[in-house]
């Protein structure tokens, strides 16, 4: 049985297509499932839209966020508890042009991107349950 912070949560995949990769962030050993690869992301506050808790969690964890199209989304709900993935393509130009600042806090070790089809171990299980959907989108 998995322990949630919180009821609602969302993140973003950001993946750029012409080379099928996605920008995963390593999670601290202070936060649930510690040392996991994950999608930068976090809590949605009272009345706050999902969308807008992703895009404040990513500024919170890289320090910006790369312009792309929404492609899509997916909601994750277990037990009372749902999480919330918006899929973001960027082009290889942002992608080249764009530099996380990784902010090394509390929640996040690392981050990097990684080819779609060869993603890094342990996963965050979150990653599991949308790994299907990144291969689609990635064109894997």
């Amino acid at each position: 049985m998995r322990n949630y912070w919180g009821r609602r949560a969302a993140g973003i995949a950001f993946i750029c297509q012409n080379d099928s990769t996605v920008l995963l962030v390593k999670r601290s050993q202070n936060v649930n499932e510690p040392g996991t690869w994950g999608l930068p992301g976090g809590r949605v506050e009272p009345g706050e839209h999902p969308f807008t808790a992703a895009v404040r969690e990513v500024e919170e964890e890289l320090g910006s966020a790369p312009e792309g199209v929404v492609q899509d989304a997916h909601v994750f709900q277990d037990r009372g508890f749902e999480y919330t993935t918006y899929y973001i393509l960027i082009s290889p130009l942002v992608k080249a042009r764009w530099t996380p600042t990784i902010v090394l806090n509390w929640e996040n070790d690392e981050a990097g991107w990684f080819y779609v089809g060869d993603l890094p171990e342990p996963l965050h299980f979150g990653i599991e349950s949308i790994r299907e959907d990144l291969e689609m989108i990635a064109g894997v």
